[in-house]
């Protein structure tokens, strides 16, 4: 029997449009100049982010590519930047805090990112439910609702499963139809 051949990462993204939450973050921002730089086909990288501390949304978007991260793809392939859409939300938020325009604008996205999270380990319960738990079931309530969506990407932080061998993962099956039921226990 033959093995088939996997398409690279660069022909897959190719064409894509990509979704990223958490791109403010350290792993946020890695991930999306790697994508940029190894993707060079990547059609649109858009950015959730919130308004912040009286910034605008490309004030912030430029103290993200004016990191010195940026720099090599700045120096090779500078056109890349204008690859990047910021997207005015916020992930505890029902619905991402999007706006209808924002929604529209991103129907043709083939695949989402999550990185969002707080890695405060002493955040008040509710606040890191709202951060690390509620922003993921509204990417994927929002996910769902993509036609050409071909993967969602959950970027965790570390910690959440320390009885799990580093080197072997263990697969945990998805909970769908959460509809009816209060899996944050009330609390929000």
């Amino acid at each position: 029997m033959m093995q088939q051949k996997c398409p690279s990462i660069p022909t897959v993204f190719a064409g894509a449009d990509v979704f990223i939450t958490g791109g403010t973050g350290f792993m946020g921002k890695v991930l999306i100049e790697k994508l940029l730089r190894s993707c060079p086909q990547i059609a649109r990288v858009f950015v959730l982010m919130r308004a912040k501390r009286g910034k605008s949304l490309d004030e912030r978007l430029s103290s993200i590519t004016d990191d010195v991260l940026f720099d090599v793809l700045k120096s090779k392939s500078p056109d890349a930047l204008e690859k990047i859409h910021p997207i005015e939300g916020d992930c505890t938020q029902l619905k991402l805090g999007m706006s209808a325009e924002s929604v529209e604008r991103m129907k043709e996205v083939q695949f989402v990112f999550h990185a969002a999270a707080s890695v405060r380990f002493d955040d008040p319960l509710k606040d890191a439910i709202m951060i690390n738990t509620r922003s993921t079931r509204e990417v994927l309530d929002w996910a769902k609702t993509l036609h050409k969506l071909k993967a969602v990407v959950h970027i965790s932080t570390t910690y959440c499963n320390p009885e799990l061998n580093a080197r072997g993962g263990k697969n945990l099956p998805a909970q769908d139809g959460l509809e009816g039921s209060d899996p944050y226990g009330g609390i929000v």
